[in-house]
């Protein structure tokens, strides 16, 4: 296929959600601009962001309730951008569960199938199913107002899957759910995704944990333009710009300066200390920034890295210690064991980290 544009689409029609050249405009402001974002059939894609950053947006012109400026949405290898919601097969569940409240669970769960004409006993066996599926058999008969917000959230849940969609969007689903129960949560919909593999599920949430811990891949968004876009582990551990960097979890970045290096590794000048990265060296005398998690950043300065500094404040979080530093004119948070020996705060105190736990970033990213 020579035309790039076309092969470009049919590559959409084949994957389990896509958007190609979609804008999302009101008037003059553009909150939406995305040249090309496809979820393979099966896959968790999460989509996440700083507030106003076109995630839900995102979410809604794939279910249909915004319409894109320009572009063409796809869904389970059909284009959908003309199609109404109803039309689309698309189950979704948001953050406010919108459960009938004049409707038992069972009810709830039908619903789509009753639209949709199933017959009753065919209805029922799904209905039977799904609220197995969520863990919620035994409270078929039960209405909305009887049920707790994790209970509220696995039936929403179940009715989106009813109809079983190719196509599921979660969108917040479980923002509005205390820890203990959104932890639980995250687990159910793992384990709902491992018994439905084809169902690809685009996933949008404030929460990075839970990105992490469910998606294959994340979109990072900002001011409607995706900026990261890769597996949790590889954009957690060599994010492409600054945002990423500071999005996605606490980092370190510290002001350097490239001196050389070969073999894929670079020397770095950082206020007089010498760093040894493991990363294709840029131009000499680049300005960079250097980007550190804190867990990789310990009181234990026997590899290739040293950095000198200032403690400044310890706090004990069970497991582990968190530190502050003060180390080439920035603070540090570093990481030590809980029962790591550390001298008194305001005392001198070596960093270490090891070459392959560092990533360079553009200087002004």
């Amino acid at each position: 296929m020579d035309d790039p544009q076309a092969a470009g689409a049919a590559t959409l029609a084949a994957c389990g959600a896509g958007l190609s050249g979609v804008t999302v405009a009101y008037g003059s402001t553009v909150t939406l601009d995305i040249p090309h974002l496809a979820a393979a059939r099966g896959e968790i894609l999460a989509l996440i962001g700083p507030s106003g950053s076109g995630k839900t947006t995102a979410l809604r012109a794939v279910a249909g309730f915004v319409r894109p400026s320009s572009g063409r949405i796809f869904a389970a290898g059909r284009d959908i951008t003309d199609l109404p919601p109803r039309a689309r097969g698309i189950g979704m569940v948001v953050q406010s569960y919108a459960l009938f409240p004049h409707l038992s669970v069972a009810e709830n769960v039908g619903f789509g199938l009753a639209v949709r004409r199933m017959p009753g006993p065919e209805r029922a066996r799904r209905v039977a199913e799904c609220l197995a599926m969520v863990g919620m058999a035994d409270y078929a008969a039960r209405m909305p107002r009887a049920l707790s917000g994790g209970q509220a959230q696995r039936v929403a849940i179940a009715r989106a899957l009813a109809i079983r969609p190719p196509l599921l969007l979660l969108d917040e689903p479980l923002s509005a759910l205390d820890a203990q129960i959104r932890a639980q949560m995250v687990d159910e919909i793992a384990r709902l995704h491992a018994a439905l593999p084809e169902t690809t599920i685009l996933y949008v949430t404030h929460d990075q944990t839970e990105a992490m811990t469910l998606a294959h891949r994340i979109a990072i968004l900002r001011a409607g333009r995706i900026v990261g876009l890769g597996a949790p582990r590889a954009l957690y551990r060599h994010p492409p710009n600054r945002f990423v960097a500071e999005f996605l979890g606490r980092a370190n970045l510290l002001a350097v300066t490239v001196r050389g290096g070969a073999g894929g590794r670079a020397i770095l000048d950082c206020a007089g200390t010498r760093l040894d990265v493991a990363t294709p060296p840029p131009a000499e005398d680049t300005p960079m920034l250097l980007c550190l998690r804190p867990h990789h950043l310990t009181p234990d300065p026997t590899g290739a890295n040293r950095l000198a500094g200032i403690l400044r404040e310890v706090r004990w979080l069970g497991a582990q210690q968190v530190l502050r530093v003060e180390c080439c004119g920035t603070l540090l948070t570093a990481s030590a064991p809980a029962a790591a020996a550390l001298p008194p705060e305001g005392s001198r105190l070596a960093l270490g980290f090891a070459p392959e736990d560092a990533t360079l970033l553009a200087g002004d990213a």
